[in-house]
């Protein structure tokens, strides 16, 4: 009888280990492995990719736009753009904030800014303001206005793969301000997924 009592002790005990384990494991694997990404929205799931997959670190020149605190920001001048570095697995976006028509960029500078930009593909560049469209395309930041409109008030120039782009439309005139960081960001982390994959 004590042999049957120690039998049956065993059986439980292995019994108990096993539920424990199987418990521990699926909660293993719903902590690493199952995120709830479906449950963030557009800005936290950019603010990820801005942070984590792609760590990017958003230059600005003129007023700095703020941002989620966990997104790096850093405030330049036109002639530090040449010092922005990036490393294989961290990218920049130049943000050009000349939305108060106040930023004297000459000639040369924009120059600058375009080789800077199309020399490095980790560096993305938004212009926001309208004002210096014709230097702007005049040194190769973007050929022909025939697309433009007074009401824009952003160009790119952005790494898609192996091409260097113009896009437009981020912000127009008649958009809310207070959404700008949110577009931002979208814009970076949109370019960002659609250029490696």
């Amino acid at each position: 009888m004590n042999k049957t009592i120690k039998h049956i002790l065993k059986g439980i005990l292995f019994v108990v280990i096993a539920i424990v384990v199987i418990f521990l494991c699926i909660r293993t694997y719903y902590k690493f492995f199952n995120s709830n990404d479906a449950d963030l929205t557009t800005e936290e799931t950019d603010i990820l990719l801005l942070s984590q997959t792609y760590p990017t670190t958003f230059y600005f020149i003129g007023d700095t736009i703020p941002l989620d605190k966990s997104i790096t920001t850093k405030n330049i001048t036109v002639d530090e753009v040449s010092n922005i570095t990036t490393s294989k697995k961290e990218w920049a976006m130049l943000v050009i904030n000349d939305l108060n028509d106040d930023l004297p960029i000459r000639e040369e500078q924009w120059k600058n800014i375009v080789d800077t930009v199309q020399n490095n593909s980790h560096i993305n560049c938004m212009y926001l303001g309208n004002s210096d469209w014709d230097v702007m395309e005049k040194q190769g930041y973007f050929s022909g206005k025939e697309d433009l409109d007074d009401t824009d008030l952003s160009m790119g120039l952005i790494h898609q793969k192996t091409s260097v782009i113009n896009t437009l439309g981020m912000l127009k005139a008649d958009d809310d301000p207070d959404d700008l960081p949110a577009l931002l960001l979208h814009e970076q982390a949109y370019d960002l997924q659609t250029s490696r994959t």
